[in-house]
């Protein structure tokens, strides 16, 4: 598992103001003019861890301390604050660490990110932790120890932590880059006799993600398209191929398109009927013999127009347009032969 290194370290500069940590710089003539520095400083300069040694005569020293009380496993403790110094309880503890805290974890002590004050490790606090079974205590640069900024307050809470063998890390920073997922800490001091304290590189190796960092915005938007692919795949596989429909039926196109012209039924019946009348005149003309004399007589012919336009016109805009036309053919018919029996006997009388 890939893991970030958070340097939580405060960096030293030797400016020449704190005067508990200055730097010289010098050259050695018989070693090639090589650079090398002179450190003067106390040891609770920076980011440093404190041992027993400081107030317990029976406490042990740097050298003397359990090389594993200084690495392991760790979690952030995150406590609100407010403006003011705000004490550290047993119940804040309780509620930022919950079930997280396990025996023999390093605990981070951090203030929220969004906290503008400090915060003071009560005695309190300081005894919820040892009952936890804390082996190491790293304290974020704006907490103080005690309830109020006294040496007496200070040496209470320090001494209920010593005397359970528990190291205090001090002056720790970045801490609003760690993840609340479990990580692994180190802070390892150099192995000095007799001394009590000594300036640390505390690093933590990170499984989490860093809080400062905020999901991609445009990740929500990639999970919803999936949601509405399916829906445009499903639609695209719905719709009918139409270049395959109009190269199956030729006249697909032309019926989506322009579509053909249909004759009212009224014309069609019209037609119908002058067919009709034209080929009972035509089968009269062929049976009767005076058919040339009755086709020039107009005076009788008028009539027999007259009624056959009429027929006509009450049957176009009809429904029964093809039922009256037989009707009105078979009319004109009779009424030819009763004409042509008339100028028959006329004839022979």
């Amino acid at each position: 598992m890939a893991r970030r290194i958070v340097d939580l370290t405060q960096p030293l500069a030797p400016d020449g103001a704190d005067e508990s940590f200055s730097v010289r710089e010098y050259e050695r003539p018989r070693s090639g003019h090589g650079v090398f520095h002179r450190v003067d400083m106390e040891t609770t300069v920076g980011t440093h861890v404190v041992t027993s040694r400081r107030y317990l005569a029976s406490g042990y020293s740097l050298s003397e301390a359990p090389i594993d009380r200084f690495f392991g496993e760790g979690v952030v403790v995150r406590l609100a604050a407010s403006n003011g110094a705000t004490e550290i309880t047993q119940m804040d503890l309780d509620e930022a660490a919950g079930d997280r805290l396990r025996r023999d974890d390093i605990a981070v002590l951090a203030l929220a990110r969004e906290a503008s004050g400090g915060a003071r490790l009560s005695v309190f606090a300081s005894q919820w932790l040892w009952d936890k079974g804390v082996k190491m205590l790293v304290l974020d640069e704006r907490i103080a120890i005690g309830s109020s900024p006294s040496w007496n307050e200070e040496r209470t809470v320090l001494t209920s932590l010593f005397a359970n063998e528990i190291p205090v890390v001090r002056g720790a920073t970045n801490t609003d880059q760690l993840s609340d997922e479990r990580f692994a800490v180190m802070a390892l001091p150099m192995r000095i006799e007799g001394v009590e304290a000594w300036p640390v590189r505390v690093v933590a190796l990170d499984p989490g993600e860093p809080p400062s960092e905020e999901p991609p915005p445009a990740r929500v938007a990639a999970d919803e398209e999936p949601a509405t692919a399916p829906d445009a795949e499903a639609s695209e596989a719905d719709t009918p191929d139409v270049s395959g429909a109009a190269a199956a039926a030729p006249d697909a196109e032309v019926s989506e398109g322009d579509e053909p012209r249909v004759e009212p039924p009224t014309a069609a019946a019209e037609t119908t009927a002058t067919e009709a009348t034209a080929t009972g005149d035509a089968e009269q003309e062929q049976d009767s013999p005076t058919a040339e004399k009755r086709t020039g007589d107009a005076t009788d012919a008028e009539p027999v127009s007259a009624e056959a336009s009429e027929s006509e016109g009450d049957t176009v805009g009809t429904d029964d347009s093809d039922e009256s036309a037989p009707e009105a053919a078979d009319a004109k018919a009779a009424d030819d032969v009763s004409d042509a029996e008339s100028e028959s006997s006329r004839q022979s009388g």
